[in-house]
């Protein structure tokens, strides 16, 4: 069971660090899927399922207070306290994955989250009517168009017709790959980009003519675009906000990777353990 091995996992790390258990005061959990308010994890592929109490099984195993976090918010939660959202009361943190996008939303200097846990869910926004099906259910959600391997592949097609490229010559492209020669000045990777910005930025303008957080922070497989792509995107978003929020729309990476979403659950959670008073002596 997936929690059963996150509660070995835990144990395990503690022990090798030679921490008594006694000085743990609380543990944190970031997950991907759906994570509700009140602590109850429901896996993306079982959501007509009963949602699972990972937070009240968690606190039964580990007999600590115990915070449960979706992967992006806990990365945006990083983001605000340490990254490049530090300072910034309104913001909107994307993750392009390998297989999913998410975000988190911080509308004054609050982590927005729902009690049903779905919120942020830019990815299945749609951004091109009669567009691809999408894992959802719907056609033509952001993710049909923005994820690497749909970049990968639309620029794959293009390749095939023996065109000129810096990537001609590539077995397998990656999206660093695809990046990377748009940097160099390659027209058909540039090109792939710049569809995948574009319907990044459908997206995100609705996000924020709706929340009013017009700063945006790249992350996930983002963090390989280069400046150009930036501006671009921060230039579509001008084209498109409201007029209010036009001179506040500001586009940058984000600073923490790989273990974004652990600091930032970490961070829920000695927020959780002085709340409780696992700290009072």
């Amino acid at each position: 069971m997936v929690m059963d091995g996150l509660v070995d996992a835990a144990r395990r790390i503690v022990g090798e660090l030679q921490l008594p258990w006694e000085k743990v005061g609380s543990v944190g959990v970031a997950v991907h899927d759906v994570v509700t308010a009140g602590g109850e994890w429901i896996p993306w592929q079982q959501a007509q399922t009963m949602p699972y109490n990972a937070a009240r099984y968690l606190e039964a195993a580990f007999m600590r207070p115990v915070t449960i976090e979706d992967i992006s918010r806990a990365s945006a939660e990083a983001e605000h306290r340490y990254g490049s959202g530090r300072g910034l009361a309104d913001f909107i943190y994307l993750f392009v994955g390998d297989s999913g996008i998410g975000s988190g939303i911080f509308i004054n200097n609050n982590l927005m989250k729902s009690s049903s846990g779905v919120c942020g869910e830019i990815g299945h926004l749609v951004v091109e009517a009669d567009g691809q099906l999408c894992q959802c259910g719907n056609y033509g959600c952001l993710e049909t168009i923005a994820l690497p391997h749909a970049v990968i592949s639309q620029l794959q097609s293009v390749l095939l017709e023996d065109i000129y490229s810096h990537l001609n010559t590539q077995k397998q492209l990656t999206f660093a790959d695809v990046c990377r020669a748009a940097q160099e000045g390659d027209k058909h990777a540039y090109i792939a980009l710049r569809r995948q910005a574009v319907s990044i930025a459908t997206a995100l303008t609705y996000v924020i003519n709706i929340t009013g957080a017009s700063s945006v922070l790249l992350g996930g497989e983002l963090r390989h675009v280069g400046e150009s792509y930036l501006a671009d995107l921060g230039s579509d978003l001008r084209q498109n906000v409201m007029p209010a929020l036009v001179p506040r729309v500001e586009v940058r990476h984000a600073e923490l990777h790989g273990y974004a979403g652990a600091m930032g659950v970490a961070a829920q959670a000695l927020d959780l353990a002085w709340d409780s008073g696992q700290f009072l002596a």
